[in-house]
């Protein structure tokens, strides 16, 4: 909890600093080149000025030209940029952590965010790009189909996210993505109130002004620095064979923080358990790391190597303390829970063997040979023995309640990947 302390501490300081550089608003004549300073907004679209009331201005600072405001320029705004909770308005900023959020205060009249630019004048938040040198996110915003004279109504998503697409109809979009179905396709808007429902981008007549946040099912990190792996008992693995460690700026898929005992060290430090490490699975990742085809047990890299990047924000499973009580090696009574589970097999293979192909069994056998690896061990810690457990217990549970749409749902969900806009770079540079 330190380090996640540590990082919240640090965002919400610099979001203090920014605040106070950018307070003090400009009287002088606000509108300037595009370079983007603390004090200022870039317009991604023109804009109009209007007053309080949500009314278009005639003049604006002595003059009917400066009611116009075109693409591309800064704009000087009153206010200051304040830390928020996160998700709680419409426009926001992200913080350097791509956690925690910051915003600019709007004034909302009739349903429009509204910047206050000095002297009177309002601009419309929708028609905004960057504030303060920072790319301005929003919560959801609406597109429009393109027409195309032989387009036939198709859909997307599944189950109740099944989303029928026409030309001209508009949606509410609230996530983007990376789908890896389709190189030439493969940025995606999430459909509002959907999990699965992704729209390509090239679909829509223009593109949402303001960036939204990447949608990923899986936790992503993002290595701060080049970084080697580790096994659960906190020790350095030594491999030797190529593209066995991660390179900075590297991007991949995690399941699972923890602290993990590190005898060396006579402390308890941070980990991350890669995602699918033990089995023989494409992590949908273009890192340098790869797994080898046989699945390599349960490999950590260390927190402190990272920083979060997308997907579903983790919090340690356990206290430092937890892991050092836990690091001794396993009994036998610390082993009954696994082998309880181990036990159910028969019982699991009855629903599995039912639909042999579907990506929740492919899971679940990896995760069954890691367990009776795990079980057979003589050095497995009670670490090792919970880890194993929980991650056979989900796999089972998945197995058992698999239904067609789930598994569409899953092998959908799984190729959601960050690399928005940058597939052929990591591509060309993953060797």
């Amino acid at each position: 909890m330190k380090v996640i302390k540590k990082v919240i501490l640090v965002a919400v300081m610099s979001s203090l600093t920014l605040a106070t550089l950018i307070s003090l608003p400009s009287f002088t004549n606000n509108i300037v080149a595009a370079t983007v300073s603390n004090n200022q907004l870039k317009l991604a679209h023109g804009a109009y000025v209007y007053n309080k009331y949500g009314q278009r201005l005639t003049t604006y600072r002595g003059s009917s030209a400066k009611t116009r405001l075109s693409k591309g320029i800064t704009v000087s705004f009153v206010g200051s940029v304040e830390p928020i909770e996160r998700d709680s308005k419409r426009f926001f900023l992200m913080d350097s952590d791509n956690y925690n959020q910051s915003w600019l205060p709007y004034k909302e009249i009739k349903g429009s965010c509204y910047y206050n630019i000095g002297a009177g004048g309002y601009i419309k938040a929708v028609n905004v790009s960057q504030i303060a040198g920072k790319s301005l996110y929003t919560s959801e915003a609406t597109v429009k189909i393109k027409y195309y004279k032989d387009r036939k109504p198709y859909s997307i998503g599944t189950g109740k996210d099944k989303t029928i697409i026409k030309n001209n109809k508009t949606f509410k979009v609230d996530r983007i993505t990376a789908v890896s179905d389709d190189p030439e396709d493969i940025t995606s808007y999430r459909i509002s109130g959907t999990t699965d429902a992704f729209l390509s981008v090239r679909a829509v007549k223009e593109k949402v002004r303001q960036k939204l946040k990447i949608y990923t099912a899986y936790t992503h990190v993002k290595f701060l620095q080049p970084a080697k792996t580790y096994n659960i008992q906190g020790a350095l693995r030594t491999i030797s064979r190529d593209h066995s460690t991660f390179l900075k700026d590297d991007i991949y898929p995690v399941e699972n923080l923890i602290y993990l005992w590190v005898p060396s060290e006579n402390k308890a430090e941070l980990f991350y358990l890669l995602k699918y490490s033990w089995e023989s699975f494409d992590a949908q990742s273009f890192a340098n790391y790869l797994s080898p085809s046989y699945g390599d047990g349960l490999v950590y890299v260390k927190a402190s190597d990272t920083t979060y990047f997308t997907g579903p924000y983790l919090k340690p499973r356990n206290t430092p303390e937890q892991a050092k009580a836990m690091s001794k090696t396993a009994t036998s009574i610390d082993k009954q829970k696994l082998q309880k589970l181990i036990d159910q097999e028969k019982i699991t293979n009855e629903y599995a063997n039912k639909n042999p192909y579907r990506l929740c069994v492919y899971h679940y056998k990896y995760t069954l040979r890691l367990a009776k690896d795990t079980i057979n061990s003589a050095v497995a810690s009670s670490t090792e023995i919970n880890e194993v457990s929980d991650l056979l217990s989900a796999a089972q549970t998945a197995v058992i309640n698999s239904t067609d749409e789930t598994d569409d749902r899953d092998s959908m969900l799984r190729r959601t990947l960050p690399y928005i806009h940058k597939l052929p770079y990591y591509i060309k540079n993953r060797n």
